[in-house]
């Protein structure tokens, strides 16, 4: 019993040992190694430039969501009634004002 122990002791160091020592070469290899300057910027091609039309994509469809949010909440609100867009500034949100000074103005 106490020789699997032992065993299994001794192969557990063993495992940590050659994980230090993997590490230790891969901090090493981080200042010195051959570097592929023409893959690096193939890859930042692939990920930057490669992706432009997924980010446009994704980012058409969220103003969507974000333009239909809006619109209920003007509705909501009573800033407009949905139907018609409202006199005043270009989001709508003056009609009110229009409303609440009129009295003021004559």
């Amino acid at each position: 019993m106490g020789e699997v122990l032992t065993d299994a002791f001794k192969h557990f160091l063993a495992d940590i040992q050659d994980y230090s020592e993997m590490s230790a070469r891969a901090v090493a290899n981080l200042a010195s190694g051959p570097r592929y300057f023409q893959d690096i910027l193939d890859q930042m091609d692939d990920i930057g430039v490669g992706s432009l039309p997924i980010v446009l994509m994704s980012g058409f469809f969220i103003g969507a969501v974000m333009v239909l949010q809006t619109g209920s909440q003007f509705v909501r609100f009573g800033q407009t009634d949905g139907s018609e867009p409202q006199a005043g500034n270009a989001a709508g949100a003056g009609g009110h004002l229009d409303a609440a000074f009129a009295d003021r103005a004559q």
